[in-house]
C-alpha cells in the first residue's frame, strides 16, 4: 500500500500532519507502507528545508507547476490518498489524518 501525501511548508495542517505521518511510516516501513511526499512550495528548497529538519525518509516531488496535484485532484493541502496494493483507493482524507491514519494502514496492511 501507498501513502500519497500533498503538501506544502507553508501549510500548518500539513506541518501538524506530518509527524503523524513519519511515525506511521516508521513504525509500518517493514510491512509494505510506502509513502510518496508531493510537496507544493515553491522552490525545492523550501521543501528540502522540512524534510531535512524533519527527517522524512520517503520520496518527495517537487509539484510547484501543479501537474501532479491537477492529475489527482488534490486541490487542497493536505490531501493524503491511502491506495491499496492493486491501486484502488481506499481512505482519503480525514479517514487518514490524524489517529485515523494508523487504523486505516493497519486495515489496509490486513494486521
Amino acid at each position: 500500500p501507498t501513502l500519497m501525501v500533498f503538501w506544502a511548508s507553508w501549510c500548518g495542517p500539513c506541518m501538524e500532519e506530518a509527524p503523524v505521518i513519519k511515525a506511521v511510516y516508521e513504525k509500518y516501513k517493514s510491512k509494505g507502507l510506502r509513502v510518496i511526499g508531493i510537496n507544493k512550495d515553491r522552490t525545492r528548497s523550501a521543501m528540502q528545508r522540512v524534510v531535512d529538519d524533519m527527517e522524512l525518509g520517503w520520496p518527495q516531488y517537487h509539484d510547484a507547476d501543479d501537474k501532479m496535484s491537477a492529475q489527482y485532484a488534490a486541490a487542497a493541502l493536505p490531501t493524503i490518498y491511502l491506495i491499496d496494493a492493486k491501486g484502488n483507493l481506499v481512505a482519503s482524507d480525514m479517514a487518514v489524518r490524524g489517529p485515523n491514519l494508523e487504523k486505516a494502514v493497519v486495515k489496509v496492511l490486513g494486521l
